[in-house]
Order: C-alpha cells, then structure tokens, then sequence
C-alpha cells in the first residue's frame, strides 16, 4: 500500500471511530465514503468498513453500556432486523455496478443527514414546512 494511501486510510480509520464513539454511526457514514474517495473500490470499501465495525464497535458499545446507554429492549430487535439486512445487503452488493454503490452510499449518506439536521432544527423551536414534512 503506497505511504499516501496508509496515511489516508489511518485518518479516515481515526475519525470513523471517534465518530462512532460519540453518535454511533462514525464508521459506516464515514468510513465507506472516505474509502471510496481515497480511490478504494465500493464493495472493498463497504467490506472493509463492515470488518472494521465487527472489530471495534464492542469497545464503544461495552462503554456505552458502563455508562447506563443500552436498552436491550431496543438492541435485540436491532441484532434480529439488523443481521437480515446485512446479510441481504451483502448479497446484493456483488450485483451492483461500482459506481451504482458510490452513488447510493452518497444519495444515502445525504438523506440521513438532511433528516437528523431537520428534526434537530424541528426539536429546536425552527419549526419550518421541511420539518414536518420529514418528521
């Protein structure tokens, strides 16, 4: 691996965990998209991330759930409703051109950020049309 890239993937690494430690979704919304603009190919991208995730998400989560954070009543239907969709997503991923899954991780890394901004602003007293209609 060329120093460059290294370099790279080590700062996408370090943020994509330090993200998921506070809001929990450092490393799939940022790790894959910081991957592929590395010039990593998608499904290596997503592959890797998913690894990553598998390796490091108990250190945030045992944290978490130290401080009082986890409610197994939310987890355990996440666990089951969550290992379908992997497992289907993986599958389909290998059918789906490279630049498809580029554009669906931005396209999907978008709406999730529009709809957290909007509700946060909707939470917040700026109740605009955009907020209700999201919410």
């Amino acid at each position: 691996m060329p120093f460059e890239l290294l370099i790279g993937v080590l700062l996408v690494g370090a943020i994509g965990g330090y993200l998921g430690g506070i809001v929990g979704a450092g490393v799939g919304a940022t790790v894959v998209p910081g991957l592929i603009l590395l010039g990593v190919d998608p499904v290596i991208a997503i592959g890797s991330s998913l690894l990553l995730h598998v390796l490091i998400a108990p250190l945030g989560g045992i944290s978490h759930y130290r401080f009082g954070h986890v409610r197994w009543e939310v987890v355990l239907p996440l666990i089951k409703a969550g290992s379908l969709g992997a497992f289907l997503g993986a599958n389909l991923s290998t059918h789906i051109p490279a630049e498809g899954l580029k554009l669906l991780v931005g396209v999907s890394t978008i709406i999730a950020g529009l709809i957290i901004t909007v509700r946060y602003h909707k939470n917040n007293g700026n109740n605009s049309k955009l907020a209700n209609i999201v919410s």
